[in-house]
């Protein structure tokens, strides 16, 4: 069962806090991988597009309909670029650095991750992983999943969860004694996610403002291993 305040989409609440005003965007690009939105003040946002085409043809294509995936990517973006840059407490760090696995029992990943993979691997973390899209070795298959996601302490979720849809369906099959961490460049990282009760923190990245080797690197076709070299690392801790 669910252990928060609200069974509300997260991508709706951001609608109904903070709309969407297509005037802000100054420009707007995709690729094979991601899609990033730089608003007129610099600030630039991202979204993974997973294989879902994003068409921004068209007089009312950025409009969001959030039964679309590709308008959920979009929309993702322009959150991503608009409240980043607004929320305070935030620090340079990595997810290995900033939670000690090693104290933890059993710790489910959904969405691959590979550095992070490799590094708790390597220390010895009974990981799960599983991913809707990679078949690498290791991987489970999805039908196993709420098994694993019922008992493991810890689990790593990628943000990209949010925008697809499936955050809500996967929080619903943790205990409400897990600890969740929302990881990935994609992430919204914002207060409201409190509301989760089992979500303690979410590590996304952050941009220079108007960098436009963001922008080229994405419209080129590129991924996280291209772009985040020019990106810093964050993490907003909900415990706090």
């Amino acid at each position: 069962m669910i252990h928060c305040w609200t069974d509300e989409d997260p991508l709706e609440y951001f609608m109904g806090e903070y709309g969407f005003d297509q005037e802000k965007i100054e420009k707007f690009v995709t690729g094979m991988k991601y899609s990033a939105v730089m608003l007129k003040n610099g600030d630039i946002g991202v979204c993974a597009n997973l294989g879902v085409s994003v068409d921004v043809r068209g007089k009312n294509a950025l409009v969001p309909d959030l039964n679309n995936r590709a308008s959920r990517i979009i929309y993702n973006a322009y959150l991503n670029a608009l409240l980043n840059s607004r929320v305070s407490g935030m620090e340079n760090t990595d997810i290995c650095e900033a939670i000690d696995f090693g104290n933890v029992e059993h710790v489910t990943m959904i969405g691959y991750f590979k550095p992070v993979i490799d590094r708790l691997t390597n220390e010895g973390i009974d990981l799960k992983v599983f991913d809707l899209i990679k078949s690498e070795a290791g991987v489970i298959p999805d039908e196993e999943k709420s098994r694993y996601l019922s008992t493991s302490e810890a689990i790593i979720l990628t943000s990209t969860s949010v925008s697809n849809g499936t955050f809500l369906e996967i929080m619903r099959q943790i205990s409400g004694d897990s600890h969740v961490y929302l990881l990935g460049p994609s992430s919204i990282m914002h207060p409201f996610f409190t509301v989760y009760g089992q979500l303690r923190m979410i590590f996304g990245t952050g941009f220079f403002n108007r960098d436009e080797r963001v922008l080229h690197v994405i419209e080129q076709g590129g991924g996280t291993r291209d772009f985040q070299k020019f990106g810093v690392k964050k993490v907003l801790n909900l415990d706090t």
